[in-house]
């Protein structure tokens, strides 16, 4: 959703146009000022978590669906085999990636790993296994632009997150995903 995070159509063009040619050479976390942005780096700054250049972010929902969200998109018959796609994608790109954490942000992140039925404060950390060793833990978390969510945020950020000391230049590798960052 970069297009609908920017502030003006100009710089969503870019920032599509930039993230269509490859990897982007900055991070739109800490490089931008849309909403999606401001609020994670005030969520982290307040949970005490360093935002770093190293962090990724992805939707489960690949398609650009803007301030209505995907309810419009499941009125389509094909939308539950494309989603279906889509997670098995998600999937396999975080068990490449292997991250320390996963932060599930609003409902529809939530439901890729746990029942669809499942409240927010009900749902507990998970760790899934990682085939290096160690685990990636999977943090559920209402979504950044629900008012009133920043305690509901801050909270387990501070109780759940793994924190890690940053990589130096020489221990980073650009060839594998074995950084073990969070995205």
């Amino acid at each position: 959703n970069h297009s609908w995070f920017a502030p003006d159509a100009a710089t969503a063009d870019q920032i599509a146009a930039d993230f269509s040619q490859g990897i982007p050479h900055y991070n739109t976390f800490t490089s931008h000022q849309h909403k999606f942005a401001v609020q994670l780096r005030k969520v982290t700054q307040l949970a005490g978590i360093p935002l770093t250049e190293e962090w990724v972010g992805t939707n489960r929902c690949a398609v650009q669906t803007g301030p209505t969200g995907i309810a419009g998109l499941r009125k389509f018959g094909e939308f539950a085999a494309c989603q279906r796609q889509m997670d098995e994608l998600l999937i396999e790109f975080i068990s490449w990636l292997q991250p320390t954490n996963v932060l599930l942000f609003g409902r529809h992140a939530h439901q890729l790993l746990y029942r669809s039925s499942q409240r927010f404060a009900d749902a507990v950390t998970k760790e899934i296994p990682l085939t290096t060793g160690g685990a990636t833990r999977i943090i559920p978390l209402p979504h950044l632009s629900h008012r009133g969510s920043l305690d509901m945020i801050v909270r387990p950020l501070q109780r759940e997150f793994i924190r890690l000391e940053p990589l130096v230049d020489s221990e980073l590798r650009p060839e594998g995903p074995n950084d073990r960052r969070s995205c």
